[in-house]
């Protein structure tokens, strides 16, 4: 009669093709994430534009104040964007406009002065 290996080899062995088998298979599904992370990043950049247009304000810089005119930009509890002359002023309704030459710039309303935010 033969005695049965005393070591687990056979088991282990067989036990480590089925583990790279699997990693095999799960390697295409690897880019998936990635795929998901770049559609919704399409997504927050669409929402984020929405956003805008409705006077949201996004956070994607600093809020800025004018050193020519005094005249800053404030944020709402809401989240509306508003300027005004003092913290807690009624809003001017005017909105500091993106230089035609350069989206990191930002031109005063009142007084034409071009400010360059800090961009986050």
């Amino acid at each position: 009669m033969k005695k049965p290996p005393t070591d687990n080899s056979a088991s282990v062995h067989k036990e480590m093709r089925v583990f790279r088998r699997s990693r095999r298979s799960s390697k295409p599904a690897a880019k998936a994430p990635l795929d998901s992370l770049v559609a919704m990043a399409g997504q927050l950049a669409k929402l984020q534009g929405e956003a805008r247009k409705l006077g949201i304000f996004v956070g994607d810089r600093e809020l800025i104040a004018c050193p020519t005119c005094g005249l800053m930009e404030d944020e709402l509890v809401d989240g509306r964007l508003v300027t005004c002359h003092e913290i807690g002023g009624p809003d001017t309704g005017m909105r500091f406009a993106a230089h035609p030459r350069g989206e990191d710039k930002l031109i005063c309303p009142e007084c034409g002065t071009v400010l360059r935010p800090q961009w986050l």
